[in-house]
């Protein structure tokens, strides 16, 4: 369509709703111009209408302007310009910022200065900016931004790191700011950004609707029936994902790399057969034929991506894992000094969960946004972040691998867990402070002990008889009025609601999982 200045739409919203010729002079009172501006842009969009086939404005001195032409012409027109008023596409620096890497993650030649400030509608220093700050974030993900005079701008990098760049800008990356594209079970991947009116939005909204992730889901569905085993929530949209930039880039003839061993070491395993049975589903039929590593693709990221607990086939991808399992557990014993955790199966298996994927991640180079745990584990359980880092160190040693710091951190709420589990848990003495009255005092009780079974003896004690031997040798104090003579009393004094709140069931909780003699 041709192209309106605010001030012509303004102008043609005046003449379609008034309905009958209106004078320059009306026109110019209600925008607050002068009677030649409004000339100035009548004759401006006389010329432009005619153009366009669609309709003309009619002049007549002394009577005023008008629209003239079919009237299902004028309707589409206002539709559209109405849409444009509703939707005002302003990028934000993060915003343009992905679109732009989308862009040249998806160009198959190199993209010149001029198109690229165009389509994004700033500056070419704006531009030159904007990939400087990209080229950090290419270059963590193994790609190289080249930028050569007269001859422009591109990525260089394998095929297989520009898909998990792509996937992981599609699921969104933390360094370049609020996402503007969402993956959801209900809609896929969508675009957040409103509006077409850059070229930039309109090239990324066209990659999204050729994305299928509604059909990369059920592809995932059926890669879990076939293993015999699930994958986290996340690890499922972000499969689909996968699957369908594989489906994109195969169609477009960008085919994988990957090194002969390495596809005849998983043509070797239980997972080829599935892997194979989901390119026949996922790709064009030559593509299945005459490319294994295509397969061999989808087999790595089936191996790599998070699980909910062991599959069958775990032992199977690498004998040795067990042998490394047994070690890590008899390590972890020693350190806690609780010979029952060499036993503890919910451990073993924790560790095969989160190893196996890890591990395969490391050598196979897979980049993975699915592993970042809440919190801070390194100030909540240090304890457990330097075991976590000595198995670290164990690892290293055994198979070469380095485990990142986000899988460090699942570590350390794995070995956390643990200790909760096997720890002596049952407090011999625990007081109750409530000078409430006696039916508040035996509600509170039983609300504790129903909530902690393992809270033991629990004493109630009044305000008058508590005395600071008693809260010696107390290993928990829950009081229902502050205490301020005691102060916290080495983090054991725990003032609650008498009728125990959530909350307060958090405070205890969090009292139970990490008591005073470990911070």
């Amino acid at each position: 369509m041709f192209s309106l200045t605010s001030r012509q739409v303004s102008i043609i919203k005046i003449l379609a709703d008034a309905g009958k010729p209106i004078t320059t002079a009306e026109i110019a009172a209600r925008l607050n111009l002068s009677t030649r501006q409004v000339n100035y842009a009548l004759k401006a969009m006389q010329k432009s209408l005619e153009d366009s086939g669609g309709g003309t404005i009619r002049i007549t001195p002394g009577v005023g302007a008008s629209l003239e032409g079919p009237m299902e012409n004028w309707l589409s027109l206002m539709e559209e310009l109405n849409a444009r008023e509703r939707v005002k596409t302003v990028l934000t620096t993060e915003q343009r910022r992905q679109l732009l890497a989308l862009r040249l993650l998806d160009a198959d030649d190199p993209l010149i200065y001029t198109a690229l400030k165009s389509a994004a509608q700033v500056s070419r220093q704006t531009i030159i900016h904007d990939l400087d700050y990209l080229e950090s974030w290419f270059s963590g993900r193994r790609l190289v931004l080249r930028r050569r005079p007269n001859f422009g701008v591109f990525l260089a990098g394998s095929e297989f790191d520009r898909r998990q760049a792509l996937a992981g800008l599609l699921w969104g990356s933390p360094e370049l700011g609020e996402p503007v594209f969402r993956l959801s079970f209900r809609d896929g991947l969508t675009l957040q950004t409103p509006g077409d009116q850059l070229r930039l939005l309109q090239r990324a909204r066209q990659l999204v609707e050729s994305l299928d992730v509604l059909a990369g889901m059920r592809l995932v569905a059926d890669i879990e029936a076939h293993i015999g085993g699930r994958f986290v929530d996340d690890a499922v949209l972000y499969l689909a994902l996968t699957l369908a930039l594989q489906a994109r880039r195969a169609r477009q003839g960008r085919l994988l790399e990957i090194p002969s061993e390495t596809v005849e070491w998983l043509r070797s395993l239980q997972v080829w057969e599935t892997a194979a049975a989901a390119a026949a589903e996922l790709l064009p039929a030559d593509v299945v034929e005459q490319c294994d590593a295509e397969i061999a693709g989808i087999a790595i990221q089936i191996l790599t991506a998070p699980r909910n607990d062991r599959w069958p086939q775990d032992l199977e991808v690498d004998p040795s894992f067990k042998a490394l399992i047994d070690r890590l557990m008899a390590h972890i014993s020693g350190e806690y000094g609780l010979p029952q955790l060499a036993a503890d199966s919910t451990l073993r298996d924790g560790l095969f969960v989160l190893l196996i994927p890890a591990c395969l991640r490391q050598r196979f180079g897979v980049d993975s946004p699915l592993v970042h745990p809440a919190g801070e584990p390194e100030e909540d359980f240090p304890q457990e972040r330097k075991l976590a880092e000595d198995l670290a160190g164990i690892i290293a040693a055994e198979t070469g691998l380095q485990l990142p710091e986000s899988e460090l951190d699942g570590l350390v709420y794995l070995l956390h867990a643990a200790w909760i589990r096997e720890r002596p848990f049952y407090l011999e003495n625990v007081i109750a402070v409530c000078p409430s009255g006696m039916a508040t005092v035996q509600l509170m009780v039983a609300r504790l002990k129903a909530r902690f079974p393992h809270l033991g003896r629990l004493q109630v004690v009044s305000m008058r008889q508590l005395t600071p031997e008693m809260i010696a040798k107390a290993q928990l104090v829950v009081t229902t009025v502050p205490l301020p003579e005691y102060g916290d009393g080495d983090g054991k004094i725990i003032e609650v609601h008498p009728l125990l709140l959530p909350e307060d069931v958090e405070r205890i909780t969090h009292f139970l999982a990490y008591p005073p003699e470990r911070r």
